[in-house]
Formats: C-alpha cells, structure tokens, sequence
C-alpha cells in the first residue's frame, strides 16, 4: 500500500522556526536577496545610461566640428529625455554632466556653423561670379551656346546667397576671409611678378639697346605686364653712365688734396697725412673709384623689401572688395564704383600706390578708402547707396524671419534649416509687400563720413608699383557695359 508523503515536522525543526533569532536571519537573508537584485538592476541601468551618454558625447563632438546645430539640439533634447523620470542618482549625475559637457559646446558649434554659412556664401558667390564671366564672353562673342537652365541657375544662387547673407555674421566672416584669400593670392603674384622683373631687367642689361633683340625684349615684356623692366634698364644704363664719367673725372684730378677731400678721405677710412704726396692723390682717386662703383651697384638694384609686394596685395584687395559690395548694373551716365575700378588709368594706379607708401598693414584699406572719395566721389556715393541698401534689405529680412519663427513658438536658436527657410520666404514676400504699398524712398546716403583724412603729398624715394596689366584693369571685373 502506498504511503503519503511525511508532513510530520520532527520537534528540531519547530523548535527552531520557534526561534526569534532564526526569524531574524531568514528575514535578512530574504531581504539580502532582494537588495542585491535592486543593486543589480541599477548597475545595469547606469550601465546603459553611461554606454548612451558616452555616444551622445562622441556624436556632440563631431557636431561641433561640423557646425551641425540640428545634430546639437537633437542631442540636448535627448539628454533632457533621459533625465527626466529617471530615479537612478548616478545615472542623474551622469546625464547631467553630459548636458553640462554639450552645453559648453554651444557656441563652439555655433561658430563652426556661421563658418559654414560664410563659406558657402563664398561658394555661391563664386558660382555666381562663374555665369557672369560666360554671360561677358558670350557678349563679347566668345560663347555662341545658349544654356537654357543657367537663368533659372542663377535665380536660385541668388535667391540661396540673399538668404544666407540674412546672417549678418556670416556675411562679414565671409568677408573676412575672402580679404585674407585675396591679400595672400596677390601678394604672391606681386612676390613673383617682381622676380620676373628683375629677370627681365637682367636680360635687358646684357642686350645692345639699339639692337633689334633688345627692342623685341622690351616689347614682350610691356605686353606682359612687366614694362617696369624695361624703365628700369633704362634707369640702370643713365646711372651707369653717370658713374662712368664721375670715375673718368675722378681719374684725371692730379695735385694735392684739398681740405674736403681729406675730409672725404677721413670719412671712407683712409689714413693720409700728407696731402701734397702724389701717392696720397693716387690713393685717393683709387678709394674714390671703388665707392662709386659700389654706390651704383646699389642704386642699379635696389633691394625690394618685402612691404612692396604685401601693400600692394592689401590695396588691391581692398580694391575688390569694394567692387564686389558696389557692383551693379550700371550705364555710361550712371558708372558704379566697380567700373572706375576696373578702368583706373597707370597713373591713377600710381598715384594710389603712391598714397599708401610706408602705411601700416591697418591703414592701408582706409587710405585706400579715402582715395576712391577723392577721385571717384559720384561713384562711390551710388555704389555705397547700393550696397547700404542690401544690407539694410538683408537685415529687415533676418529680423522679420525671427520674428516670424518666435510667433510660431520656434526658437530662433534651434530652428531647423527648414524651417528657417520657410520664415525666411515669408519673411521676404512681407517685405516685398511693404515696399510695394509705400511710396518710392529716397537712396540712402554714402556714409563717407568714418574715411581717413586725406594725407596730403606723400615724398617717398621710391613709390610702390602697380602694374596695370597685372592690377586690377579688366582682373576684378569682367562684365560689359553698355
């Protein structure tokens, strides 16, 4: 016969679940149990809450070195996600420093961003600038091919570059930058543009002037820009023959040395006590011969300092960027500032170059300023009109646009580029609609007023150079005029 199971319990047993002290240790090692699990679940909770804050992190870095805001803000947003409802203390603390850590990151990101933006208004610019020179060509008939997208090309380019102009600090990296490009592209240029001077001058110096192969020489070069080799020779040739006779008639002087030439004879050195010895003359017109030949060693080549090459690199430069900021399309009663720029005469190069001898690196640009108000005073006042004028459109925009965005609850800060986009758009059909209800407004004024004072006569030894074929004539500015 079967058995049922025992559930006798022997009197040990009950004895000891009668225990207190038994009850205590069961309750502690069931309790043991429980908190060891909770620790573990919240091991693992900081655990994961550390491998995606760390992620998080990695992701802010690349967004700060690619300027993505929109990565940025995703990455705060998710951060903030985290904390909120969670209990886990370090896991708190983990996220917090992680928001604290992405927060000091902002204006690092910022600033990769509005760089961003100041390259791509280079780029647009650029591309712009591109279907200009094809629309110049095919004026000039050098293009036939009629490309029926490149209008609405050019529409989009110049809706993009007005859009992200509307960034004020952009705009003026993006100014920045391109100064610094051109300063550091025409200082080279002007850096071996000298060189090829000074070839030129070296070839002409061993050539007959009156020889065919000079003039053939000297005809080169003035088509290649680099004519100031040629004044230079000649130059060279007048002070060589103006040496060669001094040495002739130094040679011929006999008879005892006079008060001023031992004086001379003291200043170059020479030890002569007595000046009625005809060696004393002798050694005279010797000493004499040598400081003639190395004056005009000197003066037939003068050491080019390496100032020459940068100011005329920061005059020209700045000769562009007032082109670019002033360039509309213009007509021959109504000539803008880009033009006159692009038509300067060689001797109103000169005289410019002339002007900014000896400035400082910072004082170049607004000398440079002030004299295109002094040459070219009409054409500076419409194009500083103009370019007053976009701006002040550009700004409107840009202040519409956040308002519209605040309107809709959007931060400015955080707005996507889409949705900067449509504000933008809507920006400008409100102001379009503006201006179009009021009265036609008067141009604005120049705002000449901040230009440096005009330096009068600048005396210099040797004025810096410009060479028309290799400044700004026809370089900067390749649009036809009617």
């Amino acid at each position: 016969m079967a058995r049922g199971p025992n559930l006798r319990l022997s009197g040990s047993v009950l004895g000891s679940l009668a225990n207190p002290g038994f009850a205590r240790t069961a309750g502690m090692a069931i309790g043991a149990g429980m908190l060891g699990a909770q620790r573990r679940e919240e091991e693992a909770d900081f655990r994961a809450t550390e491998e995606t804050t760390l992620e998080l992190l990695r992701k802010a870095q690349v967004a700060q070195e690619q300027g993505d805001m929109n990565l940025h803000n995703e990455i705060v947003g998710t951060l903030d996600g985290m904390l909120t409802g969670n209990t886990n203390q370090k896991s708190r603390d983990l996220i917090t420093q992680g928001l604290t850590t992405v927060g000091g990151q902002r204006a690092a990101t910022q600033q990769a961003a509005q760089t961003n933006t100041a390259m791509s208004i280079l780029k647009t610019q650029d591309a712009l600038d591109q279907i200009k020179e094809k629309d110049s060509r095919r004026a000039a008939g050098e293009l036939v091919e009629v490309v029926p997208f490149e209008e609405r090309q050019r529409k989009a380019l110049e809706e993009r570059l007005g859009q992200m102009k509307q960034n004020g600090a952009a705009a003026a990296e993006a100014a920045t930058i391109q100064f610094k490009a051109d300063v550091q592209t025409l200082e080279r240029d002007a850096e071996l543009r000298e060189l090829r001077i000074a070839k030129g001058a070296d070839l002409l110096a061993g050539l007959d002037p009156e020889s065919k192969e000079y003039e053939a020489l000297a005809t080169s070069l003035d088509n290649n820009g680099l004519g100031k080799a040629v004044r230079q020779d000649k130059e060279d040739r007048i002070k060589l023959e103006k040496a060669e006779g001094e040495i002739r008639a130094q040679r011929l002087e006999t008879g005892p040395l006079s008060k001023s030439e031992m004086k001379t004879a003291e200043e170059m050195g020479l030890t002569i006590k007595d000046p009625n010895d005809p060696l004393s003359r002798q050694l005279f017109n010797a000493a004499m011969e040598t400081r003639i030949k190395e004056e005009v060693k000197i003066a037939i080549r003068p050491i080019s300092t390496p100032e020459k090459p940068r100011a005329e690199a920061i005059a020209k430069a700045q000769l562009m960027a007032i082109s670019r900021e002033g360039d509309y399309v213009d007509f021959f009663f109504n000539r803008d500032i880009a033009t006159r720029i692009e038509d300067m005469s060689e001797d109103q190069a000169n005289d410019l170059m002339g002007r900014i001898a000896g400035l400082s690196e910072a004082e170049i640009p607004n000398e440079v300023n002030a004299w295109l108000f002094e040459t070219f005073p009409n054409e500076m006042r419409r194009s500083g009109a103009f370019a007053d004028k976009n701006q002040q459109e550009a700004e409107d925009i840009g202040r519409i646009t956040n308002s519209i965005l605040k309107e809709k609850g959007i931060s400015i800060a955080d707005a996507t580029d889409e949705q900067r986009a449509v504000a933008q758009r809507e920006a400008q059909l409100a102001l379009e609609g503006a201006e179009a209800a009021l009265t036609r407004r008067a141009p604005p004024e120049s705002g000449g007023e901040g230009r440096r004072n005009r330096r009068g006569k600048v005396e210099v030894a040797e004025p810096y150079t410009f060479e028309k074929k290799t400044g700004t004539g026809g370089q900067m500015n390749r649009r036809q005029k009617p």
